[in-house]
């Protein structure tokens, strides 16, 4: 079998040489579609083009793997790109329009109605256009619009086959809810799965059931490897730094669908809105009020934070971490504090122990996965370290 092998490579040169002048003879090749993937090369230059008040933030592909109607599962397997509001994507559409560098070979709008075909209930816009020689497609949605396809990657069927009358019509019909709130429009009566004939797992808040949040004690004490038996205290150098050493690049995703969703609920329905939301900065660092800050590090260590309401709901509803990089995975998150004396400075920092550690570690005990939790602030250090903000004195606390 191997005396073979020899011939065979030549066979194949020979064909190839064959072949080449054909292909040679051909007109230009038409642009090749890319690979479904996170596409960095793509984001980095839509980043470019787009102007900042245009987007909230662009993210990869929701689910590379989705199957199903080639148009619904494209959706899902496109670079996002989330507005603030209708006004915002409308500016980011002109934006695409008016750059030299690719042309767009098509622009759906799927704003003013939800689209009753497949994928029943969407709203948003796809582009799609080449660019470097590669056909590209991009969506761009509002943040209402992202709730809505976060819910529906859950809820409705993979199989264009399985979607049923009932499935359609609820799927629009939260489309409409959502696109309410979208236009500050009065509150409308939330859609309810079982009005359509169709279980409560599909409805857009389902049920928080007890075993979904995890709670640890109260005050639960530090049990890391270089801190123990304590619930908050000043680091040392050494500490610092082992929080810094034993800080992963593993990400977490901070909750799950139906919590983001009641998550979103509580945060727009206390008045707090998306602009509030900010990428950390030495510059803004600087023009920060005292107060208490939700705040996290996403995967590629830009930190995010917005100042905390304080509501009348539950605790663990407060702190919209889900909300600061729309669902996505974040490499740490947590709280801090915010003083003025003669400069700005953060003067505590924690992350909540008892709180949004449902579904992220199944055979974790939650005083243990608390525990892991903490040591990840180092990836905030470090990002803090990159913007010469300084954190002397700090005091971390878990609870």
């Amino acid at each position: 079998m191997r005396r073979l092998l020899p011939i065979f490579v030549v066979l194949l040169a020979i064909v190839a040489i064959l072949v080449e002048p054909v292909n040679a003879s051909r007109p230009k090749q038409q642009p090749i579609s890319s690979p479904i993937v996170d596409d960095t090369a793509l984001t980095r230059f839509i980043i470019e083009i787009l102007p900042d008040s245009t987007y909230f933030c662009i993210t990869g592909a929701l689910d590379p793997t989705r199957s199903g109607n080639s148009e619904t599962a494209l959706l899902f397997q496109t670079v996002r790109v989330v507005c603030p509001d209708l006004t915002a994507m409308q500016r980011a559409v002109r934006a695409l329009k008016d750059c030299k560098e690719i042309k767009i070979k098509k622009l759906r709008h799927d704003i003013e109605k939800a689209r009753s075909t497949d994928p029943a209930g969407y709203r948003g816009i796809t582009v799609r256009f080449v660019w470097q020689d590669q056909e590209k497609t991009i969506q761009l949605l509002t943040f209402q619009q992202l709730r809505w396809l976060l819910w529906a990657s859950t809820i409705l069927p993979n199989d264009p086959k399985a979607d049923t009358k009932a499935n359609r019509s609820y799927a629009i019909a939260v489309s409409d809810y959502l696109d309410g709130i979208e236009r500050g429009e009065s509150p409308t009566k939330i859609p309810y799965a079982a009005d359509f004939g169709l279980p409560q797992r599909f409805d857009l808040y389902q049920p928080l059931a007890d075993d979904e949040i995890a709670f640890t004690d109260t005050v639960a004490e530090i049990t890391t490897s270089f801190v123990r038996g304590i619930t908050a205290f000043a680091p040392t150098d050494s500490a610092l730094a082992e929080f810094k050493l034993l800080a992963t690049n593993e990400t977490f995703a901070e909750t799950d669908s139906s919590m983001f969703q009641w998550q979103c609920r509580e945060f727009f329905s206390s008045g707090q809105v998306l602009p509030n939301i900010k990428t950390l900065s030495s510059e803004g660092f600087r023009q920060l009020v005292p107060g208490n800050y939700a705040f996290a590090v996403g995967a590629d260590n830009t930190v995010r934070f917005t100042k905390i309401t304080e509501s009348n709901t539950r605790r663990w509803s407060q702190l919209p971490h889900a909300l600061l990089f729309c669902n996505q995975e974040v490499l740490t998150s947590g709280t801090f504090v915010i003083e003025r004396d003669t400069i700005v400075h953060i003067s505590k920092i924690n992350i909540r122990s008892h709180t949004l550690l449902g579904n992220l570690a199944t055979e974790t005990e939650p005083r243990q996965l608390s525990d892991q939790r903490l040591t990840t602030l180092g990836r905030f250090f470090q990002a803090l370290d990159r913007l010469g903000i300084s954190y002397h004195g700090i005091l971390i606390s878990k609870f």
